[in-house]
């Protein structure tokens, strides 16, 4: 046998290059697995919040034509993303009453809400609302709830969407359909004269961002207030002259 092959490590060299290399490949894949993969997972879980958000804004256009352009139906496509999209009409509650006098109004607001990972997106009141894991509420577009001089009267305009129909809800990776129709309102628009405070209660899982919507219409300079509440609850007084109120029931079904 040639001596020389024996002292050979030429073979040897090969073979641990190869393990070299193959460690190196190896460690770097899991470098960017541990690295990159949350940081990939965490662009797509914003991505979908934001098609979602878009989708809650056509949606509150839906239900805004359903409920004042009288549309019979609109319907709305959206993907899911892993999430869960959920009608509740028992979530939620507003009461508009006078100040030391008679309640306006009172009644649940109901909610169509869409939840991932602890995070939301949700229609209540005519608003779309968004929620973080922390807790922190933010409003993504306002309901139509204002102040505003009409004929040198400070007017305040309650406009009230109820979502009513079956508890129902669809999760998962696919797409989802949300078919809103009008139904008949038991409450009719009511416009009430009277100098005194109007007292708004919302009564809602985003009722830090109704406090800021409320803060935003007001004016606190006057003897207008917003008092959050415990409970999820948030109280808005506002001086008014002319009080108008007025209720549209939609009936929510998602598919």
């Amino acid at each position: 046998m040639d001596k020389k092959f024996l002292k050979s490590e030429s073979a040897v060299s090969e073979v641990v290059g190869f393990i070299l290399v193959f460690s190196i490949i190896m460690l770097a894949i899991g470098v960017i697995y541990a690295v990159g993969y949350p940081t990939i997972q965490s662009s797509k879980e914003n991505t979908q919040f934001q098609n979602m958000e878009q989708s809650f804004m056509v949606l509150q256009s839906n239900i805004n034509t359903v409920a004042f352009d009288h549309a019979p139906v609109k319907t709305l496509k959206t993907s899911l993303g892993g999430g869960s999209l959920t009608v509740n009409s028992s979530k939620g509650h507003i009461t508009v009453e006078r100040q030391n006098a008679e309640i306006r109004y009172s009644g649940t607001l109901g909610a169509i809400e869409y939840e991932k990972n602890g995070r939301s997106v949700a229609y209540e009141g005519g608003g779309v609302w968004e929620k973080y894991p922390a807790g922190a509420a933010i409003k993504l577009s306002e309901p139509r709830i204002f102040v505003q001089d009409v004929d040198g009267n400070r007017t305040v305009f309650v406009s009230i969407i109820n979502i009513s129909g079956e508890m129902s809800s669809v999760g998962g990776d696919g797409t989802a359909s949300v078919v809103v129709r009008s139904k008949p309102s038991t409450y009719p628009l009511n416009i009430t004269y009277f100098y005194d405070n109007v007292i708004i209660t919302v009564k809602s899982d985003y009722a830090d961002a109704w406090g800021r919507h409320f803060n935003g219409i007001i004016d606190l300079t006057g003897t207008d207030e917003v008092v959050r509440g415990p409970d999820d609850e948030v109280n808005a007084t506002i001086w008014c002259e002319t009080l108008v109120v007025n209720e549209h029931v939609i009936e929510v079904e998602v598919s």
